[in-house]
């Protein structure tokens, strides 16, 4: 709805001279359009005419705030980059003999196992690790990627946070609040559970690929003396990159090795290999006499007759072909 009449009140309101102001008025008093116009612009009009409230301090407290914020906001993010670098030098904890520096160092990294642990319970065993030292991993077995993400990677973010925290506590009461801070630890959270969640689910797919046995670039076989040989194109030893050439080629004599969900295991005649294919190493159960492999997933496959005579004579003489590398036995 609207009034012939609205043009006149808003110079009515604006207090033009040429109108008949009695005429207006009444008009006003006897239109509830019009009346309510003018309600509106008299409280529009009030507001616009309170008076601005001042900081009402002084004027070198304020300075001094400000100054305060800018140290505190440096001072945070100083902490969160020694967290950061505290985070990755927390591995070397366990080589640190001196008790104080030892729980320093250790404080990120127990902080990523833990996590790890409340979401992942993992089988324990032996893998060769990206430094070629043995010892046991507890993160992702054979999943090297995964493992350095989560055993390196994560502690760094978790020692941003800690010593980020730290600087907020210790910080000026006044410049940052219980509420920035929460803000702050929320964010770490998020981004930790994120990256944490990415690694759990590029270790799922790994897990999914390497079960289908494509693209094998690793055999590791056992003797039944213990010991046990890898064989890989880029190892840098010529007998090894012979002997693993032999290998694959026998793995992948008919195509891919072809699934068999009828297999009747038959485990005491059944001799680890591990396989690998690029970062992830996995263990799988060859029984080269019935001529099938199980994965760790327990899906079956038929193997060449080649392959299987490969395992069996390394099995039996820790050679392939005659051929062996006392070199890398043990390994």
């Amino acid at each position: 709805m609207n009034c012939d009449m609205k043009e006149a009140v808003l110079a009515y309101l604006k207090g033009e001279q040429d109108i008949d102001a009695e005429r207006i008025e009444k008009h006003i008093e006897e239109c509830p359009i019009c009346g309510a116009m003018v309600e509106g612009y008299m409280e529009k009009e009030q507001e616009l005419s309170l008076e601005l409230e001042g900081y009402g301090g002084d004027d070198d407290k304020l300075k001094e705030r400000v100054v305060h914020y800018h140290r505190g906001f440096r001072r945070i993010v100083i902490f969160t980059l020694v967290g950061l670098i505290m985070g990755w030098l927390s591995i070397y904890y366990y080589t640190d003999n001196f008790l104080p520096t030892k729980i320093i160092l250790a404080v990120p990294y127990k902080m990523g196992e833990m996590l790890h642990n409340i979401l992942h319970q993992p089988d324990y065993r032996v893998y060769t690790c990206l430094d070629l030292q043995q010892r046991f991993n507890e993160f992702f077995p054979g999943d090297f990627l995964c493992t350095f993400l989560a055993e390196r990677i994560v502690p760094v973010l978790f020692g941003g946070a800690i010593y980020g925290s730290i600087a907020y506590f210790t910080g000026d009461k006044r410049v940052f609040t219980l509420r920035r801070y929460m803000k702050f630890a929320g964010i770490w959270a998020a981004v930790i559970l994120a990256f944490t969640g990415i690694i759990f689910g590029m270790n799922s797919h790994h897990i999914k690929k390497a079960d289908k046995l494509q693209n094998v670039d690793y055999f590791f076989l056992y003797s039944e003396l213990g010991m046990g040989s890898g064989f890989g194109e880029e190892l840098g030893n010529a007998v090894r990159t012979s002997l693993y050439e032999k290998l694959h080629e026998a793995f992948y004599e008919n195509g891919m090795p072809v699934k068999d969900e009828g297999i009747e295991r038959n485990m005491e005649n059944e001799v680890a290999v591990n396989v690998g294919m690029g970062f992830y190493l996995t263990e799988v159960y060859v029984n080269y006499e019935e001529k099938y492999l199980v994965t760790a997933s327990s899906t079956g496959y038929r193997i060449s007759d080649s392959f299987a005579g490969y395992v069996k004579e390394f099995w039996e003489s820790g050679k392939i072909d005659g051929e062996s590398n006392v070199e890398v036995l043990n390994e």
